[in-house]
């Protein structure tokens, strides 16, 4: 059981992980329609300042849920999760193309529920392809090679090569890949988000 348990829970937690970054993401537009932010702006804090902010929060909200979903996997399922900065690593790049997938959705789409329904259809697509409904090795053939660039399956691979000992580039390969693309999304993403908050179109 410790084996299956390896092999679903990493894609699982994933998941997980994205819908909890959503819900924290979200408060952005309630911070703003509320005018926090105008208040916050009016100490002299600019706001691609506190947009940042905003992505560092969730950020550590995220590390947070992993490090419990960890903890409590770890006491009940008896996984055995090995080198913890090769963990740190992989969740670490995961987190960070999480956000800026979420910043640059909500910073183009027409409205805040527009945002969210798109955020939950790509969410689920990443989660079938990248095997946390199904094990990726007995999806098809063809799902595979488009599941393979998911952010899901590239956190698991890099999970799943802690687990098994892989070695480093197993590990620094799909971390490269999420943090260089995550850091690229949330620097276009704020910069959207912002102007839309400076132009009042933020819905």
């Amino acid at each position: 059981m410790k084996d299956i348990f390896e092999m679903v829970f990493p894609g699982l937690m994933l998941m997980w992980v994205c819908f909890i970054a959503n819900g924290v993401f979200m408060d952005i537009f309630k911070e703003y329609k509320t005018h926090t932010m105008s208040r916050l702006m009016a100490s002299g804090v600019t706001l691609g300042e506190i947009l940042l902010s905003k992505v560092l929060r969730c950020l550590v909200i995220c590390w947070i849920c992993e490090l419990l979903l960890i903890l409590f996997t770890g006491l009940v399922f008896d996984i055995g999760w090995k080198n913890p900065l090769g963990l740190c690593t992989v969740l670490t790049s995961f987190n960070l193309f999480l956000l800026g997938l979420l910043a640059l959705i909500y910073g183009y789409a027409k409205s805040q529920e527009v945002a969210h329904g798109i955020v939950i259809l790509v969410f689920l697509t990443s989660s079938m392809l990248g095997g946390s409904f199904i094990p990726f090795n007995q999806l098809p053939v063809t799902l595979q090679r488009i599941g393979y660039w998911t952010m899901i399956q590239m956190g698991q691979y890099g999970i799943e090569s802690t687990f098994q000992a892989r070695g480093p580039w197993a590990i620094v390969r799909p971390s490269l890949y999420l943090t260089g693309l995550g850091l690229v999304f949330i620097a276009l993403g704020v910069r959207v988000l912002r102007k839309r908050f400076e132009t009042g179109q933020a819905a």
